[in-house]
């Protein structure tokens, strides 16, 4: 008899507000941010091992987390806030001190039983091991939501979504670093923030916008912008340096890093990531071919290896 498939059980996400008073008033976005970005919002896991030799419960250990969180937003007071937009295309993350959502989970199996969540398409469903906000509240009005799944041997998978507009993959990391430090009980956090959206120069009226749109489109034939976003072009992106392999919120760094948003079918694109823990080398997330093309994608990568 084959053995049933893992379930999750999920609480209702829980808002953690910073653990201390936070600055009010919106803050700016740049024009890199609101051209180049746009509002997509971006999923990933780290995966925990069980760990060998800390002492503490799980109950503790997430109780840290939680409040790794709250130390954490205070300095990171804008990622407590939501983005706005009170003037149509001009969005702007106003410093609401609401906080993130935050949910925790439990597994059915162990870690082993879903092979480290290695395989694809994943042993588990995407939305029991990603954070969303409640029904009534808007996803792509979030900076930063988190779930932390427990498995039975003890290990833990943390699923982070994080809002484009506002970071990029080295401010997430540097934000969720700071977590992991205050979880740890360290006093401040070793990155101190700042924001400085403003020494990115707005491009004058009509000329980062009108030339992206053109690239959005296929124009500027004369111009290094001349890349269209059709099945001719591949992204790579580099994920094994980000820092997200580095995070620690008091139970070890992660063994496995891997992004989640097949969703986002916007070009062709290869994503570098570090393997899980202790292999070596680099492993390829690839989301580049049409289905009648798989098969022979799969037979040519298998001549290199």
């Amino acid at each position: 008899m084959a053995a049933p498939a893992p379930t999750v059980a999920k609480s209702p996400p829980a808002l953690v507000p910073p653990a201390g008073p936070t600055p009010g008033g919106t803050l700016p976005l740049s024009s890199i941010d609101k051209t180049a970005a746009v509002r997509v919002m971006v999923d990933f896991i780290q995966v925990f091992q069980s760990p060998s030799s800390d002492s503490s419960s799980v109950d503790e250990q997430v109780a840290a987390m939680r409040q790794g969180f709250a130390r954490a937003l205070v300095p990171y007071y804008p990622v407590a806030g939501r983005i706005a937009e009170p003037t149509p295309g001009e969005p702007v993350v106003d410093c609401t001190g609401e906080g993130v959502w935050f949910v925790e989970a439990a597994a059915s199996c162990s870690l082993a039983d879903v092979n480290g969540l290695e395989d694809r398409p994943l042993a588990i469903p995407k939305a029991d091991l990603i954070p969303r906000p409640p029904a009534d509240h808007k996803l792509e009005d979030q900076i930063l939501l988190a779930q932390i799944t427990k498995f039975t041997c003890g290990g833990y998978a943390v699923g982070i979504c994080f809002s484009h507009l506002v970071f990029d993959g080295q401010g997430a990391a540097q934000f969720l670093t700071a977590v992991g430090e205050m979880a740890r009980g360290l006093p401040e956090p070793s990155v101190k923030p700042i924001w400085s959206r403003d020494a990115i120069p707005n491009p004058p009226k009509d000329a980062l916008s009108a030339r992206f749109l053109d690239w959005l489109g296929g124009g500027a034939k004369d111009s290094h912008y001349n890349v269209s976003l059709d099945y001719g072009t591949l992204v790579v992106t580099d994920w094994s340096h980000v820092g997200f392999n580095d995070v620690d919120y008091g139970f070890g760094e992660p063994t496995y890093v891997f992004t989640l948003n097949d969703d986002v079918n916007i070009v062709p694109s290869v994503v570098y990531l570090k393997p899980p823990k202790p292999k070596q080398g680099i492993r390829l997330v690839l989301q580049c071919v049409e289905e009648p093309h798989a098969t022979v994608f799969t037979d040519e990568l298998h001549k290199l290896a």
